[in-house]
């Protein structure tokens, strides 16, 4: 069943105010993912995995990316002020 307009928007104002001081991927990507999937009633372990182990194309040694929900979602974060190109690249290879 769709959850109430009103129910998402407070759970993602919320999900805002709990994540905005967030500058460190390794130390809060996890959290900040459950959380996200929270605001939609999804439990992340049912969906996605975490830190999937993936050969780049034509790369000899394996990358990890943040979170794989198969058919549906790839993310793959950085830090703050980190370059997002490197982030695209990673996740379409």
């Amino acid at each position: 069943m769709a959850l109430p307009i009103n129910t998402l928007r407070s759970r993602a104002h919320q999900f805002v105010l709990d994540h905005q001081d967030d500058v460190k991927e390794n130390a809060e990507a996890q959290s900040f993912l459950n959380d996200f999937f929270a605001i939609f009633d999804i439990k992340r372990k049912t969906v996605g995995s975490f830190e999937l182990a993936v050969k780049t194309d034509g790369d000899q040694s394996s990358k990890r990316i943040d979170l794989l929900w198969p058919g549906t979602l790839l993310v793959e974060m950085k830090s703050a002020g980190k370059n997002l190109d490197e982030a695209f690249q990673q996740a379409v290879d």
